[in-house]
C-alpha cells in the first residue's frame, strides 16, 4: 500500500508589479482539509495509480523516437531500429517458469545431482508466474549473495560500457575512428531497468540507428546487420568491481549469456562517407 503524502496551510498569487492579491487557497478549503499528493512510487505493486502514469510518461517520451513527433521527423520510422535484452549471469540456480506450463527442473533419472549442502538440483513443478517460489534458489546457501548484490550496485556501470562498445563496435563496421562516428552515423538509445523474478535487474533497450545529420537521416547499415554490432560489442564487456568489503575481494562482471536482439524497423542500407569540412 502507498505512503499518504499531503500538504496543508494557504497560499496566494500576487501581481509583484503592483503587489495586488490574484487569488488565495487554503488547504481547510479541500475535502479533508488537506491536499493529498501522488506517492510517486513506479511500482504497480507499491501503488497501481502512480506507476500507470508514470507507465504512460514513459511511453510518451519514447515514441517520438520510434514513429516520429514531438520535434523530430517521421522518417525516423524508418530507421533501422533494434529492441535488445541484456540480462544478468547466473548467480546460483533458481526455480523458474517454463515454456507451456512445464516442470521447473526436470531429471529423467531417478539419481538427481545434490549440490556440496545435499540439496537436490532438480525440481518437478510445473510453476506459474504467481508462484513465490519463482525466482528463489534451489539452495540458499550455493547462492553468491555476494556477487548478486555487487551486480545490483554496479549493473549501470556495465551499461555504460556496453554503450561505449557498441559505438565502437559500429565504427569499426563502418571503417571510421571512433572519435569520426558521428561524421558517418548517429546512434540512440532508450533503455530501462527491470528487476527480473530472481531479484537481479536486466536492462531493455531501444537502439536507433540514423545517418550523420540526425535523426531521420538515412543510416549507413541496414537494420539485420545492427543486431550483429550489438552482439558482437555486447559478448567482450566487463567491468572490474571493487571489493564491497574489506573482507571482500575484487571480481570482475560481466552480463549474462542469454543477449536477446529484435529487429523493430529494417531500412535498406544508405552508402554514407566521412563528411568533409
Amino acid at each position: 500500500m502507498s505512503t499518504v503524502r499531503a500538504l496543508t496551510g494557504t497560499s496566494s498569487t500576487v501581481n509583484k508589479a503592483t503587489g495586488e492579491v490574484l487569488s488565495t487557497f487554503s488547504s481547510s478549503d479541500a475535502p479533508l482539509g488537506q491536499v493529498f499528493l501522488p506517492c510517486g512510487n513506479r511500482r504497480a505493486s507499491w501503488c497501481p495509480a502512480c506507476s500507470r502514469v508514470y507507465a504512460r510518461d514513459t511511453f510518451e517520451l519514447i515514441r517520438p523516437g520510434v514513429v516520429g513527433g514531438k520535434t523530430l521527423p517521421a522518417d525516423v520510422a524508418r530507421s533501422p531500429l533494434i529492441f535488445a535484452t541484456f540480462t544478468a549471469p547466473s548467480f546460483g540456480l533458481v526455480h523458474g517458469t517454463r515454456p507451456g506450463g512445464g516442470k521447473c527442473r526436470p531429471r529423467s533419472s531417478d539419481r538427481v545431482e545434490r549440490c556440496p549442502h545435499g540439496h537436490r538440483l532438480a525440481c518437478d513443478v510445473a510453476h506459474d508466474e504467481e508462484d513465490p517460489a519463482v525466482g528463489a534458489p534451489l539452495c540458499v546457501d550455493c547462492c553468491d549473495w555476494t556477487t548478486a548484490v555487487v551486480w545490483q550496485w554496479r549493473a549501470h556501470e556495465l551499461w555504460r560500457g556496453t554503450a561505449i562498445a557498441i559505438r565502437r563496435r559500429l565504427a569499426a563496421a563502418l571503417g571510421v575512428a571512433p572519435s569520426r562516428l558521428g561524421d558517418v552515423a548517429s546512434l540512440q538509445f532508450a533503455k530501462r531497468a527491470e528487476y527480473q523474478a530472481r531479484g537481479a535487474v536486466h536492462f531493455h533497450a531501444l537502439i536507433r540507428l540514423d545517418g550523420p545529420d540526425g535523426p531521420g537521416s538515412a543510416a549507413p547499415i541496414t537494420g539485420d546487420m545492427l543486431p550483429h554490432v550489438v552482439r558482437d560489442a555486447a559478448g567482450g564487456v566487463t567491468y572490474p568491481a571493487p571489493p564491497a568489503a574489506t573482507w571482500d575481494t575484487p571480481r570482475t562482471l560481466a552480463g549474462g549469456s542469454q543477449l536477446d536482439v529484435r529487429i523493430v524497423t529494417q531500412k535498406d542500407r544508405t552508402t554514407y562517407g566521412p563528411r568533409t569540412s
